[in-house]
């Protein structure tokens, strides 16, 4: 505490000076200076974590981390850390201070998830996040990890329904077998036929995680209809979502044909399953034959950036599909509204007969030239 005066001046001759009497308390308080990352598999020091750091989990694939808050010179007994959302993620009273407690050199992992993630350390005089709240530190950093193709690995399930007509699948559209690993989008028997009201469960060959945007894309196919729109072929089919296999949540109440699917729309943070049902009409189709959804495969695709999805149609994908390379390109109308026709037509072939596509077919289109790429078949 600082006490003393301050003198004032005054054009009053009467009191040319005011003295006016202060007292000044300065109060230090506690403080958390610094972050410290550890890998928390290898119970070993990584360094700081600093703004903007980048953390690639290609290099720390068990991702199992723990962050030390490095405090000042002043006493502290507790530190409240924040992660993300939650504002009280640990409240740790032992110094070291670390994000999960720690057994001496033993460090609690945490997890971190794909995207931006900030955490905020706030020291406190009492344990427990009480009595005088110090001056925190705050780090929002950013982890990545090399986008790899996920999709389904078995068959949890399959109970398949049967033709228009009333008969059952026959056996080179029944096989389940036939709907795992990447879709194939071809005129072979690369599918499975679900039949009307039939359903199949898939179990995805890793977790998938709830990201911005969608995460699933459910790829059907017509063999020989390959790009025929919704209102000429409507197998339609209703998507399901759980990480156990055993509790369900419903992300999409219908697709028609190929979808994007969001894991948020059934309030999931992650799944392992996937349930396709079959919703289509029989009346919608004059075939006895029509056996509803046929399922090509499921592809998880929000780890996927526009960089590794490579632009529909590519100068070098149409070299590679026309005989020459003497290519007449059209699109119309311009200025697009609504659909975009496209043709190519080589001197040695064409590439493709004009097709209406929306915006979502287009985006559908980029991850299958992928596939089909992954598929040796460009």
């Amino acid at each position: 505490t600082y006490e003393g005066n301050i003198t004032v001046g005054s054009n009053d001759p009467v009191t040319p000076t005011v003295t006016i009497p202060v007292s000044l308390e300065v109060l230090d308080v506690p403080e958390v200076t610094s972050f410290t990352l550890f890998n928390a598999d290898l119970n070993e020091e990584i360094g700081p974590l600093q703004e903007g750091d980048v953390i690639n989990l290609d290099n720390y694939p068990e991702n199992a981390f723990s962050v030390v808050a490095n405090t000042g010179v002043l006493d502290v007994s507790s530190v409240v850390f924040g992660f993300n959302d939650n504002p009280r993620f640990k409240v740790e009273n032992n110094s070291q201070y670390t994000i999960n407690g720690n057994l001496g050199a033993i460090y609690m992992p945490v997890a971190f998830p794909l995207g931006e993630n900030t955490i905020t350390a706030t020291p406190y005089s009492g344990k427990n996040g009480t009595g005088q709240a110090g001056n925190s530190f705050t780090v929002t950093f950013e982890v990545t990890r090399a986008p790899t193709l996920c999709f389904g690995e078995s068959v949890a399930s399959y109970l398949p329904g049967n033709k228009k007509d009333g008969s059952a699948l026959p056996p080179s559209r029944s096989n389940p077998e036939r709907a795992l690993g990447m879709p194939a989008e071809n005129d072979n028997y690369n599918y499975v036929s679900l039949g009307f009201g039939g359903s199949i469960v898939i179990e995805l060959g890793c977790e998938v995680m709830d990201y911005e945007g969608t995460d699933l894309l459910i790829v059907e196919t017509g063999f020989n209809d390959l790009g025929q729109p919704c209102e000429t072929y409507p197998e339609k089919a209703m998507i399901e979502a759980s990480l156990d296999g055993e509790t369900w949540s419903v992300i999409a109440t219908e697709i028609c044909r190929d979808g994007e699917v969001d894991l948020a729309a059934g309030g999931l943070s992650s799944a392992r399953f996937i349930r396709v049902t079959d919703m289509s009409n029989p009346a919608d189709f004059t075939d006895g034959a029509a056996d509803g959804y046929d399922l090509d495969g499921i592809l998880v695709i929000n780890t996927l950036s526009d960089e590794d999805v490579e632009i529909l149609l590519s100068i070098e994908d149409q070299m590679n599909r026309v005989a020459n390379a003497e290519l007449d390109i059209k699109m119309y109308p311009n200025p697009v509204s609504g659909y975009l026709n496209l043709a190519v037509q080589g001197n040695g072939g064409s590439f493709s007969n004009p097709r209406k596509k929306d915006a979502t077919s287009l985006k559908l289109e980029k991850i299958r030239n992928k596939i089909r790429r992954e598929k040796g078949l460009l």
